[in-house]
């Protein structure tokens, strides 16, 4: 699929507030400052009241949790490291190589 969108990324400095007022600042600096203040705003009721947003993203339909961490990449991959550390956990803690609490501090 394909669009006839076409977009431009530009850098805008952050906090640029700190040091120069807002109505000299340009509409993208303004709408950051805006998106900062909402950012931060958002953060400290959630700490306050303990109810965060949820983390689904636009179109994530499905998301898929392996040992209790969502899967980011290629869910294959995540499979197999997960259940190899979980046999060399095992392995090394029957083989008192290395107990098993302090496989994830070496690993």
């Amino acid at each position: 699929m394909t669009s006839n969108i076409k977009c431009q990324y530009h850098y805008v400095h952050s906090h640029l507030d700190d040091t120069t007022a807002l109505c000299n600042l340009s509409v993208p600096e303004q709408l950051n400052v805006l998106a900062d203040k909402l950012t931060k705003d958002a953060l400290l009721e959630a700490i306050e009241t303990g109810q965060y947003c949820g983390s689904l993203f636009p179109n994530e339909y499905m998301r898929v949790f392996i040992a209790g961490i969502k899967a980011t990449t290629s869910l294959k991959t995540t499979l197999y490291q997960t259940w190899g550390q979980r046999t060399a956990k095992t392995l090394f803690d029957s083989k008192n190589i290395l107990p098993q609490q302090h496989f994830d501090i070496v690993h």
